[in-house]
């Protein structure tokens, strides 16, 4: 389906918590958010190269969830009561981030390597919690585990391959973030230098063996999409992209799972005026960006859109099953579905935005 449209520092401690994750863990700790009824707790693997904008998309997701929230709060009160509750523990690296992303955006001839902005030399960890019934208790808390780039392309920051499997298989949903100028500049040639998808690929293939959690949904984001956009070249970017990554949209439907693709404006106002390459040989180079700047504020457009699908496929999965079903979190959350008046308006909603992005 295609459509537009405290971070915990120490690695190692980080990844000892991911190894010994339960999905039934109560992980609501947050003085806003009390919890006397069960969470859903989904945890989101985050894919992609280093640099090619996995923090900048999750910054600009929260911060355009946050007042698309607020927006349907003020337009219906009476039935749309969702809230969001980032952990207070990453709610300072969120804003630091988000003020990073506003300084960029302030800055004429922007440039920057393949090697990205800002990028993380450890697995960061971010929880956000969504609050349906407008009651402060969390009824769902999504866990983004944003893996250093170099753990999927072999540069830079090595991890142990069991170490990333039991990251990988602890998580239910899969975003791959992916940089469009990579894709679109010079045609595409240096797409594999900026976004390692050949190698991503082998990882994803060697993850994917024997894996029980089968059907997995996997949101493609094409990041720093703003000058496509505006150039009205959203179709010759969607087809770029699912010729570069035919080999892991078919491994991720192959493994029955389902794939959303949607292009997004990471921060808005910045968009690709040049790619400059320099090479001593096709091993030996280094890929440049130049960004210009085209308004005069940080304004992303469509991130919420991955947060979004996620929301909506776990809770159309719930609505439909059975009871008795053996997978927990389904169990919990078709609970929860049935005993509140304000989740079907909140699925319709969910609905209609992503439809109302889809056609802009």
């Amino acid at each position: 389906m295609i459509l537009s449209a405290t971070i915990l520092r120490d690695g190692a401690d980080l990844l000892k918590q991911l190894l010994g994750y339960s999905f039934a863990e109560d992980h609501n700790s947050d003085a806003e958010v009390q919890n006397s009824k069960p969470t859903v707790v989904l945890p989101v693997i985050m894919i992609g190269a280093r640099g090619v904008g996995k923090s900048s998309v999750l910054t600009s997701m929260w911060t355009e969830l946050e007042a698309l929230f607020k927006k349907m709060r003020e337009e219906d009160p009476d039935n749309f009561k969702a809230k969001l509750y980032p952990a207070l523990e990453h709610v300072a690296e969120f804003e630091d981030k988000r003020n990073k992303l506003m300084g960029y955006a302030q800055q004429e001839g922007l440039k920057v390597t393949a090697k990205g902005l800002d990028p993380n030399s450890d697995l960061e960890q971010y929880k956000i919690k969504i609050d349906i019934d407008g009651d402060k208790k969390a009824d769902i808390e999504f866990v983004f585990n944003d893996l250093p780039g170099g753990w999927w392309t072999g540069r830079g920051e090595e991890a142990d391959f069991k170490d990333l499997k039991k990251v990988f298989e602890n998580s239910i949903y899969s975003i791959v973030a992916i940089d469009s100028t990579g894709l679109m500049e010079h045609d595409g040639e240096h797409n594999d230098y900026v976004n390692g998808c050949r190698t991503i690929v082998q990882v994803l293939s060697n993850l994917s063996e024997n894996r029980e959690n089968n059907g997995r949904t996997c949101i493609f984001v094409l990041c720093r999409a703003e000058k496509y956009l505006h150039e009205n070249r959203r179709k010759e970017l969607i087809d770029k992209f699912e010729v570069a990554y035919g080999e892991i949209l078919e491994l991720f439907k192959a493994d029955g799972g389902i794939n959303y693709v949607c292009a997004v404006e990471t921060v808005g106002c910045l968009e690709c005026n040049a790619m400059t390459v320099n090479r001593d040989d096709e091993r030996n180079k280094t890929v440049e960006i130049e960004f210009m700047r085209t308004r005069g504020e940080y304004m992303p457009v469509s991130c919420e859109l991955p947060i979004m699908l996620i929301l909506k496929d776990a809770l159309v999965l719930a609505k439909g099953m059975k009871t008795g079903n053996n997978i927990p979190w389904l169990n919990v959350l078709f609970g929860r579905i049935n005993g509140s008046k304000h989740f079907e308006s909140f699925i319709n909603k969910l609905d209609a935005r992503i439809k109302q992005t889809a056609l802009n």
